[in-house]
């Protein structure tokens, strides 16, 4: 109302006050009560977890296992050995224990076979790839194979003492690409070592560079055989001409058409 008396200065400021009082009585009662929020607990270790000791100084750490119902079986004639437990474990052994196969109850089985100077360790599971790991016993690098269903596969070789490893993925038409671990990767087309196969490709990683090592091709009426480059800085680099008396300078590349890659004419 125009006629309404104003508010004395600082009514409002008295009015948050008044709010405010009852909210810090509540707080001031539930810490005297013990029901103040507090921070959240720090996660139990491990040793809390599973209830063991450490010892050899901290490296190691000590705790009961609960035993666990199991049943072992042994075949009269044969001697093979079955053992499984309440958990879904299934154990087989022959007799001779040249092979074991363990039976997991999410479905994973491991089966590691005795051969001549070694043994193989496999992990299976499906859907997912085979998993296959050679072990020697003359202290030779292992070797690990992953078998996909579409027939690719993985190898890994394990690297020597101060030493890379080696890794190479084939595919089942027989193209592969070999990694040797010190930046360098090599892309195959077919089957056949790389030293055999003329136009393969290169890729050095730590230098920038894209090679495609073993091409033969024509640049107009001039034949040239060598390696071609590409560098980081989009240059090209491009053998020399094979016949002598050839020597003039190659123009960058460029398609004829477009929608298609560059290649060299045939």
């Amino acid at each position: 109302d125009a006629g309404a008396p104003p508010e004395p200065a600082g009514a409002d400021e008295a009015a948050a006050e008044e709010q405010a009082a009852p909210a810090e009585a509540q707080a001031a009662e539930a810490a005297e009560a013990g029901d103040a929020p507090q921070l959240a607990a720090e996660p139990p270790s491990l040793q809390e977890l599973l209830g063991g000791e450490v010892v050899d100084d901290g490296a190691v750490l000590e705790y009961e296992i609960a035993p666990v119902p199991t049943a072992l079986q042994e075949d009269l004639q044969t001697k093979h050995r079955a053992t499984t437990n309440a958990h879904g474990f299934a154990c087989f052994e022959d007799p001779g224990g040249e092979q074991r196969i363990n039976l997991h109850g999410d479905g994973s089985q491991i089966t590691v076979t005795q051969r001549v100077g070694g043994r193989d360790i496999e992990v299976a599971k499906e859907p997912f790839a085979l998993v296959r790991c050679e072990v020697d016993d003359d202290g030779a690098p292992p070797r690990t194979l992953v078998e996909c269903a579409d027939g690719a596969v993985l190898e890994v070789q394990a690297p020597p003492e101060d030493g890379c490893a080696r890794a190479t993925l084939s595919v089942r038409g027989g193209a592969r690409v070999l990694s040797s671990g010190t930046g360098e990767i090599e892309v195959l087309t077919r089957p056949g070592e790389p030293e055999s196969q003329g136009g393969h490709y290169v890729a050095c990683c730590s230098e920038g560079r894209l090679v495609l090592r073993g091409a033969r091709g024509f640049e107009g009426d001039a034949e040239m055989e060598g390696d071609f480059e590409l560098l980081a800085d989009q240059t090209l680099r491009t053998p020399e001409p094979t016949d002598p008396d050839v020597r003039r300078p190659l123009g960058s590349p460029r398609c004829a058409n477009t929608g298609m890659a560059y290649r060299w004419p045939t």
